[in-house]
């Protein structure tokens, strides 16, 4: 399964210090991305791998190239919907700058 690149951002909970940085301009750290992700994705912080990059990214109908981080886990995992389906494994795309998730993806479709 894999999302476009518009997410269901109800799911995502984010914790209050997330958006207190966010308010304040402040670029998210590695450590809150890894534990937005794991808390997001159900899974353990210290099984989740992030990776900075600068990646083109598609926002409306323009591409711009902007910082990001790629975080992943090989571990089982529900996605966003929390159903009863689990997917092994998830990486997700989060703006360096918003801590914003741009894309993400479960199981075999991350591989492709």
């Amino acid at each position: 399964m894999q999302t476009a690149h518009v997410c269901n951002a109800v799911a995502l909970e984010a914790k209050p210090e997330v958006m207190a940085a966010r308010a304040a301009g402040d670029a998210p750290s590695a450590a809150s991305l890894r534990e937005r992700a794991a808390h997001s994705f159900a899974v353990d912080p210290q099984h989740v791998d992030l990776a900075r990059s600068s990646t083109t990214v598609e926002r409306s109908l323009e591409a711009k190239s902007e910082p990001t981080w790629t975080v992943s886990s090989q571990q089982m995992t529900a996605g966003l919907e929390h159903d009863h389906r689990r997917y092994p494994g998830f990486t997700a795309v989060y703006s360096a700058r918003t801590a914003q998730l741009l894309e993400a993806c479960w199981g075999g479709m991350c591989r492709s």
